[in-house]
């Protein structure tokens, strides 16, 4: 995605977006409601990240101001894709104004394929950038390999984010902040201001033979006692001794 001519965000004013949407947006569910991967997928266009690629939609440095509404993203081949959509610039400099920013995902299903998977399916960097009422699934390793994966992620950037009223399931973590030791001893990549509410985190039972259910609130989801609280509605179902959540 390219930093679109004469339209940068200047002074606090934001221009324009540009849109990347379905034809049948009349026919999905309002802003607000999640999208179903059944019902809704046939009013969506279907856009396949190649093997090993960094996603079907990567950014230039820079890039802001894009919004993605009512796309059915996933992998394509035998070998699972980096990530689905990437909003990682391409010279991974410190520099805060090449970071993508003002990206937003709306009412999209964005998932691997069973025994394919991906590593992130979304790999959400950069700043004032989020995720709403969409379905983010089988972000899962390769059939057999060992590696994690992630539903969302994010190594450097220093938000603000939004992740609300989403479905997300992963083999590992489905939510991941940090990690990129180089970038996080700048101030602006450490992520901050991260609003989660209202997600339901899952995992299928068929992934792992232990399954339970925790609810909004406090609940223990793994063998060293670690306490997570959900709030806004959140809920956490099929968490397993020894699991990451």
């Amino acid at each position: 995605l390219p930093v679109p001519t004469g339209t940068a965000i200047s002074s606090g004013t934001i221009r324009n977006y540009v849109t990347f949407r379905s034809v049948n947006l009349s026919l999905l569910p309002a802003e607000g409601t999640r999208v179903n991967e059944v019902t809704d997928a046939l009013n969506m266009p279907t856009l396949y990240a190649a093997n090993g690629t960094n996603g079907f939609f990567t950014c230039a440095d820079g890039v802001s101001n894009y919004r993605f509404i009512g796309l059915n993203i996933t992998a394509n081949g035998t070998d699972r894709p980096a990530s689905l959509i990437s909003f990682l610039y391409p010279s991974m400099a410190t520099d805060p104004t090449k970071m993508a920013h003002h990206m937003h995902i709306n009412r999209c299903l964005i998932h691997g394929i069973a025994g394919i998977g991906t590593v992130a399916a979304v790999d959400f960097q950069g700043h004032h950038n989020s995720v709403t009422d969409s379905q983010i699934y089988e972000a899962t390793p390769v059939s057999g390999g060992s590696s994690e994966s992630q539903a969302v992620r994010s190594t450097r950037g220093s938000g603000p984010y939004l992740i609300d009223n989403n479905a997300m399931a992963a083999t590992a973590e489905i939510v991941f902040f940090g990690q990129d030791v180089p970038y996080l001893s700048v101030a602006t990549h450490i992520p901050s201001d991260i609003t989660v509410t209202r997600n339901y985190f899952y995992r299928p039972a068929w992934w792992n033979c232990y399954s339970r259910i925790y609810s909004a609130g406090t609940a223990t989801v793994d063998a060293g006692g670690t306490v997570v609280t959900f709030g806004g509605g959140a809920v956490v179902n099929t968490a397993w001794a020894g699991g990451a959540t």
